[in-house]
């Protein structure tokens, strides 16, 4: 999927949202800004690296779940896979987490501030028996968000 050309978020991040059809229609969705800070490295372990929002980011945040969304990183928009809650697998999470999983991009995120748009939810949060039976359910959302995702491509909004 990859990013989208910066110019299709140039509008969302600071100059006239009036001419720009694509970040009219981003900001559609309910948005979650913020700066990513350091996680537990749970995601990269299991093949799916992921930004973790400040527990301080600001906006509207739906309901615990896994989402698919477009992330705008830099005036670039990335589709992403998001998670919204406490990571009912693992022991000790002690707060309601935003952990977004970037499509087909490798990139060093800490520090910086990214705004997550969630597009549609995928699922409900679920506590797995094991790290398999997660990571299999983790390719399958990926699998389904990207096609969510083809379907409502900004451009084509």
């Amino acid at each position: 999927m990859g990013a989208l050309p910066a110019n299709t978020a140039t509008a969302f991040l600071g100059e006239p949202l009036v001419d720009s059809p694509e970040a009219a229609r981003l900001a559609l969705y309910p948005t979650v800004t913020g700066r990513v800070v350091h996680g537990e490295m749970r995601g990269r372990e299991l093949g799916f690296p992921t930004a973790n929002l400040d527990p301080k980011a600001e906006g509207v945040t739906p309901a615990d779940g896994v989402y698919a969304a477009w992330v705008v990183i830099d005036g670039r928009v990335f589709g992403g896979a998001v998670s919204v809650g406490n990571n009912p697998t693992f022991e000790g999470v002690p707060e309601r987490q935003i952990e977004a999983h970037i499509l087909d991009a490798s990139l060093d995120l800490y520090d910086r501030e990214i705004s997550v748009h969630f597009v549609r939810r995928v699922r409900g949060n679920v506590r797995f028996e094991g790290l398999d039976a997660l990571v299999a359910q983790i390719a399958a959302d990926v699998a389904n968000i990207r096609g969510i995702l083809a379907e409502r491509h900004l451009q084509a909004l």
